[in-house]
Formats: structure tokens, C-alpha cells, sequence
């Protein structure tokens, strides 16, 4: 809200904008339950359902994912990276496990309609992604735990792990 606020500083005073403000903040605060209720992947594709966009402060980590996932999807598209790559950045298993695991049996044309498929098909249970499927995600390796204000260096997921169960 915050940011819409300053995004409004220097528009004229209008009831229409005031409204719509504040519908946003209920549909934040609705999205909110949702996920603490249901998770989510069924509160994000409620919202879709809807035709609302999910809040993204309950989704910071599925955007990461999608970041990552459009970013390798790109260079796919362009023949700069082999499309097998896409599954590295995938930080979810069970959802790494729909792409081909060979490649090479589909045509260029098949290969990009697989990515473009696979990027619009998981929107949702990509968005959905959180932050302990980041922590847990084997193609991701730790490099610090911020911790109680302090950046701790990682040797490990052991210590990571070990340091996140640590308590003062």
C-alpha cells in the first residue's frame, strides 16, 4: 500500500484511486488467508481464477523461480543454452520431473513449444515456490545464513542447516 501511496504523490486526489487501494489491500489480505489455509499453489490459482494477480509479498521466492526458469527459458529459445538446463533451475522436484529428460528426440520447433508449455502450464505451482523449497532445492548450493543481523559464511548444508536450528 505503501507503494502505491508514494506511486500517487503527484496524481490528482481521486475516489476512484482511494477504492482501488483499498480493494487491493482486501484482495492482499484474502490472498494472505488463503495461503496460510490452504498454501500457495491453491491460493495463488484461486486468485487467477478470480482474475486477480497474487500479492507479491507472499511470493517473493516463486518469483525467483520464475526469474530463473525465463531467464533459461530465453537463452533456450535464442540456441545460446541447451534446453536440458532448464531442469537446474527448476528448485522443485516434483515439478523438474515433467520436463524430457532427453531432449534430443524433439525438434527445435517441439523443444521450444515444451518450454513455452511448461512455463505457462506451472505458472502457478512455479509462483508457488517458497522459500524452504529454495532452502532444500539440491540444485542450489548455500552460501550464507543471515542470521539475527549477522551474514554467516556456509561450507555446507549441513552447517546451514545446523545454524538455522541454533537458538540464543
Amino acid at each position: 500500500m505503501r507503494g502505491r501511496l508514494l506511486n500517487a504523490i503527484k496524481s490528482p486526489y481521486c475516489y476512484s484511486t482511494m477504492m482501488n487501494v483499498m480493494r487491493d489491500v482486501w484482495n492482499e489480505l484474502r490472498y494472505g488467508m488463503r495461503s496460510c489455509v490452504f498454501g500457495p499453489y491453491k491460493a495463488i490459482a484461486k486468485a487467477r481464477k478470480l482474475k486477480l494477480n497474487p500479492p507479491n509479498q507472499y511470493i517473493c521466492s516463486g518469483l525467483v523461480q520464475q526469474g530463473y526458469l525465463m531467464a533459461i527459458a530465453d537463452l533456450a529459445f535464442d540456441d545460446r543454452i541447451a534446453p536440458e538446463r532448464l531442469a537446474e533451475v527448476v528448485f522443485r522436484d516434483d515439478l523438474a520431473k515433467f520436463l524430457p529428460a532427453d531432449w534430443s528426440q524433439f525438434t527445435q520447433k517441439e523443444q521450444r513449444e515444451i518450454i513455452y508449455d511448461y512455463a505457462s502450464g506451472f505458472a502457478d505451482r512455479l509462483q508457488s515456490v517458497t522459500p524452504n523449497d529454495l532452502a532444500r532445492s539440491t540444485s542450489l548450493d548455500w552460501a550464507y545464513v543471515v542470521r539475527d543481523g549477522m551474514a554467516h559464511k556456509i561450507q555446507s548444508d549441513g552447517q546451514a542447516q545446523q545454524l538455522l536450528r541454533w537458538r540464543w
